[in-house]
């Protein structure tokens, strides 16, 4: 559990954003529907939409690619109690 303010910092595969990852990911989602265990059942994900606002307040986003996978960081805040009363009004 996670208290109002506190930070949580996530990381994942993502969806390829240049060529060589696009290559990658598209390699990747053909043996997983093939054979999902062969990826562990992963899939990429885009982190955003799972920290949605006004929840949320991201503070940190970076993507990368290394040896063609590409990757996704975040660090978000869970917004306060009171920002997200004052939010609704």
């Amino acid at each position: 559990m996670l208290c109002p303010g506190g930070l949580i910092g996530l990381c994942s595969l993502t969806h390829g954003f240049t060529t060589a990852s696009r290559a990658f990911i598209s390699s990747w989602l053909a043996v997983r529907s093939i054979r999902r265990g062969l990826v562990g059942g992963s899939r990429p994900l885009d982190l955003r939409t799972l920290l949605p606002a006004p929840a949320w307040r991201i503070r940190h986003h970076v993507q990368v690619v290394r040896a063609g996978v590409p990757l996704q960081g975040i660090v978000a805040a869970r917004a306060s109690a009171e920002s997200l009363a004052a939010g609704a009004r």
